[in-house]
């Protein structure tokens, strides 16, 4: 995921990831901003399984899901079908 991360990044989209693991080695060696995802965000996005890849639109304030590894287009494709 991290290289379509990479790729929204590149196309203009704010990325911002919350780390599940406790390894910093990841953290530090990636392009975006790292926080720990706390216990209390995982139990309130029900979050079991990962990567999860939340899109807000602000523009029509909404908040899309997606579950596994996507592509970049996979992406662009969901958020544009709704």
């Amino acid at each position: 995921m991290m290289e379509t991360m990479k790729e929204l990044q590149d196309s203009g989209f704010y990325v911002e990831i919350r780390q599940i693991d406790q390894n910093s080695r990841v953290a530090d060696a990636l392009p975006f901003p790292v926080e720990m995802a706390t216990p209390q965000e995982l139990k309130e996005k029900e979050i079991t399984s990962w990567p999860v890849l939340f899109i807000g639109d602000l523009k029509k304030k909404v908040t899309y899901r997606l579950n596994g590894y996507r592509s970049t287009q996979e992406v662009l494709s969901a958020i544009q079908s709704n």
